[in-house]
């Protein structure tokens, strides 16, 4: 690997646990090996060695050395071609390659998909799961004025129906659902799906809360059950969720989320007397928020009282209040979605969106013929288009075809393409030489009308551009003036490498 490729692996010793959580969510690989500024291996941390400490301490900002493993697993470098040997030997995916002095080289991962993912082991197949599904989600109105919130889509999929897909891949056959409003809306819809799970409904006659319905269920549990809100994704290992819970004696567990909250205005600390002390410009704040997902022992159902409006929260302060033990699981911030305001059903339906496939972006149609195609020769013409198309800038072309190199494809196919990362605000700064006024920014309509045309340009010589906006929603109209139907919306620029990808792929489908 080259170092710009081990980077998404690497982290400092020094880095908080939020800043390591936000580290794994990003290269989804949930490990990260820590080494100093020359990339010599000091240890080893997990997604899971983050939660235990998160369960042990709750401290989001003590630095990782305090529970990395000191004595990660390696191979020299010398050794490399015996790796995969050893990965499976003591059962790792991830393998750095280290150097005679410690210097990670490479890491090499076992890829195939089926040793990678976790299989689950059965362990929910006799769970009840509870969905809390009779609100009339009054936050996602007008939505909610035409369907029931759990009817809902995200993507092409209901929320719902997503909940129990997810359950249902951890072996989950037996729901409750519990319904008031537009109940006949759910029954119907769930009524027309085969799925190889058993769904029972719950119908309140009036409001009782997320935990008042729960009186409502006839049968009784003998083992801890699952209750979720209607509203939510949780991307986690469940299993895992729920032998926590056993094996840690609560009584009730929270599925916890890492929220990350960014003031935005510098911060006053001050002393006595009004005296400024120091600033901070826009601190992050980071808590653990409750998801609404909870694992309950089966007597808990039996302590709400009947016929009441009750919440979770009140059950929760309840035990709290009698010194009974509940306790937390936490995951990363990215492995939970709440659909429960506009925002964050937005961000919901965008990062589905980008997990299922790029469907926001029309596809240029593109022909290409049989040929031979001079790889050298083409992008030494790629090279001399853009020089043209944009004079005023400087292109670099680092070569390294030492000559010609034919592969077999029409030069048409490579040279159609052109993804641009962008904000949705343009803007350039002229140069200004000494004793002259300070340049004015290109920047507003003229910029924009500028940048689309330049598009246009590009289209016309047949290349094909996708954009690819990671701006704020407010300038959306702006990226459809630069670049119409044929852009992206994303609000992490960690999905740039996926949907470039999937555009590509696309586009070579189509041919």
């Amino acid at each position: 690997m080259k170092t710009e490729q081990l980077l998404p692996f690497i982290i400092s010793p020094d880095s908080t646990v939020v800043e390591a959580m936000q580290h794994i969510d990003c290269n989804a690989r949930g490990i990260l090996f820590v080494t100093d500024k020359q990339l010599k291996l000091l240890g080893v941390i997990t997604d899971g060695d983050i939660r235990r400490w998160l369960i042990q301490t709750g401290e989001l900002k003590a630095p990782i050395s305090k529970f990395m493993n000191t004595e990660p697993k390696k191979i020299a470098r010398k050794e490399h071609d015996k790796a995969r040997e050893f990965m499976i030997q003591h059962s790792i995916t991830a393998l750095p390659v280290v150097t005679s002095k410690g210097i990670i080289s490479d890491i090499i991962f076992r890829n195939e998909q089926i040793e990678m993912k976790k299989r689950p082991q059965g362990l929910l197949k006799d769970v009840p799961v509870v969905i809390m599904a009779g609100g009339k989600g009054t936050r996602l109105y007008p939505y909610t004025k035409i369907l029931p919130k759990p009817l809902i889509p995200i993507g092409d999929i209901p929320i719902m129906e997503r909940i129990i897909e997810k359950f249902c891949e951890f072996g989950t056959q037996s729901f409750y659902v519990t319904v008031n409003y537009r109940k006949n809306m759910i029954r119907s819809y769930f009524s027309e799906q085969s799925g190889e799970y058993e769904l029972k409904y719950v119908e309140e006659d009036k409001p009782l809360g997320t935990a008042g319905s729960l009186q409502l269920i006839i049968d009784s549990f003998e083992k801890p059950f699952i209750v979720t809100n209607c509203d939510i994704l949780i991307h986690a290992d469940y299993e895992d969720i729920y032998r926590y819970h056993k094996e840690s004696g609560n009584e009730l567990t929270i599925v916890t989320a890492l929220k990350n909250i960014v003031v935005p205005y510098g911060v006053i600390h001050s002393s006595e007397n009004g005296i400024v002390e120091s600033m901070e410009e826009k601190p992050k704040l980071s808590y653990f928020v409750n998801t609404g997902m909870y694992i309950l022992n089966p007597e808990l159902k039996n302590e709400i009282p009947e016929d009441t409006f009750y919440h979770m929260t009140d059950l929760t302060d309840k035990l709290l209040s009698e010194h009974r033990r509940v306790g937390m699981y936490p995951i990363s911030e990215d492995s939970f979605l709440d659909m429960g305001e506009f925002e964050e059903m937005r961000r919901m339906e965008g990062l589905v969106s980008e997990m299922l496939d790029l469907t926001r972006a029309d596809q240029v149609e593109l022909t290409f013929r049989d040929g031979d195609t001079d790889v050298k020769d083409m992008i030494n013409g790629i090279y001399m288009n853009f020089q043209m198309i944009h004079p005023d800038f400087t292109f670099g072309l680092d070569d390294d075809l030492n000559g010609p190199t034919i592969v077999n494809m029409n030069r048409d196919h490579l040279e159609q393409i052109l993804i641009i990362l962008s904000d949705g605000r343009p803007n350039a700064v002229g140069l200004s030489h000494s004793g002259m006024e300070p340049p004015i920014p290109y920047v507003g309509e003229l910029a924009v009308r500028d940048t689309a045309l330049e598009v246009r340009k590009a289209r016309n010589l047949g290349i094909s551009v996708l954009g690819i906006f990671i701006g704020d929603e407010e300038d959306l109209a702006i990226e459809r003036k630069i670049f119409g139907k044929e852009f992206v919306y994303t609000q992490k620029i960690e999905s740039f490498a996926h949907i470039v990808g999937t555009y590509l792929r696309k586009q070579m489908e189509q041919d």
